[in-house]
């Protein structure tokens, strides 16, 4: 850890965690993996590989677990100037067998691994100094929150460590930091730190959980304003609409809510926050989203009620039918 200059984020190499797909825990996650899952207009994995780059970060490893041609095409969707490799994760390797085969072909000083379903990314540059305090340590990164299912269980935000920690990740096979490198780190007297963050990443796994998680990816992005990209209209301090968008007169929109490109919202249809309308979404006349992700293309018919649901890509809802609760795949 000594070559961790001034708490330099570009000594830092990032392994983000893309997962694969996961058939046992819910439809959604059976056909396209969490991370690819958009967090207003861009997939959580490129939001998170952006966000780290802003702050500093220049190298960046993508594990996956899937097919290759496509993560290398989401990937596409990066901003130019972003350089980002990728390791075929072919057999389950977990946190720390991952870490290691990047360690292997990518010598840094220090590490950050994450997941790549998350609403948001912590900023780092408020933890760097406890980590080079701690000479680079093993240091875990708890979530600002508490699960709201489990409330006494902390959940794993992240990993920071210097390259020394490596050796003592096994050789091969499978590793998970928590369940097995801390608890050997702990036998050999090694030091494990952990930073318990102010804010919550908002971590999801399934479709509920992405939504819960919407309040806070909308809330840091109003912060940033980042919206300005898409040359979107402040309606309110929580409400934004794509210039591009198209909403009748009398439609109305109840914050928090983001519309995006080529949206289409009919005379008297209600929009209530917190709710993102994709890219290409059309609400019919005198229909109600409420509390609800509605995904490109989108469809939802006059008269509809759609409340505290997840709308996948292309999902078609006839005129006057109620979905509440439910995730709707595009076959519906």
């Amino acid at each position: 850890m000594n070559h961790l200059v001034n708490n330099n984020l570009k000594d830092i190499h990032a392994v983000i965690l893309a997962g694969g797909t996961d058939f046992g825990r819910c439809r959604l996650t059976s056909r396209l993996p969490a991370a690819f899952w958009p967090i207003i207009g861009k997939p959580a994995l490129i939001r998170a590989i952006e966000d780290l780059s802003r702050q500093g970060i220049t190298r960046f490893t993508i594990c996956y677990s899937g097919q290759g041609g496509k993560i290398q095409e989401l990937l596409g969707q990066c901003e130019e100037d972003i350089s980002v490799e990728i390791f075929i994760e072919n057999m389950p390797l977990g946190t720390g067998g991952c870490l290691r085969e990047v360690a292997r072909k990518n010598e840094a000083p220090a590490y950050f691994l994450c997941q790549g379903n998350l609403s948001a990314i912590m900023p780092l540059a408020p933890v760097m100094t406890e980590f080079q305090h701690h000479s680079g340590s093993l240091t875990v990164l708890i979530n600002g929150l508490e699960s709201p299912h489990r409330p006494n269980r902390k959940i794993v935000a992240g990993y920071l460590c210097g390259r020394q920690v490596i050796e003592h990740i096994t050789l091969e096979g499978y590793c998970d930091i928590k369940e097995a490198l801390v608890p050997k780190l702990a036998k050999l007297g090694q030091p494990v730190y952990a930073i318990h963050l102010a804010d919550s990443v908002g971590p999801f796994r399934d479709w509920p959980g992405y939504l819960r998680t919407t309040p806070l990816a909308m809330q840091r992005f109003f912060e940033k304003r980042d919206l300005d990209m898409y040359g979107s209209t402040p309606i309110s301090d929580c409400a934004w609409i794509s210039a591009q968008a198209k909403i009748a007169p009398t439609a109305r929109l109840v914050g928090p809510v983001i519309v995006l490109d080529d949206v289409d919202i009919s005379d008297k249809a209600i929009v209530i926050g917190p709710t993102v309308l994709s890219k290409g979404v059309r609400i019919g006349s005198g229909a109600l989203v409420d509390s609800s992700g509605l995904w490109e293309g989108a469809r939802v018919g006059p008269g509809a009620m759609i409340q505290r649901s997840l709308l996948d890509r292309g999902a078609r809802i006839s005129a006057k039918t109620e979905i509440i609760d439910q995730y709707v795949d595009g076959s519906f």
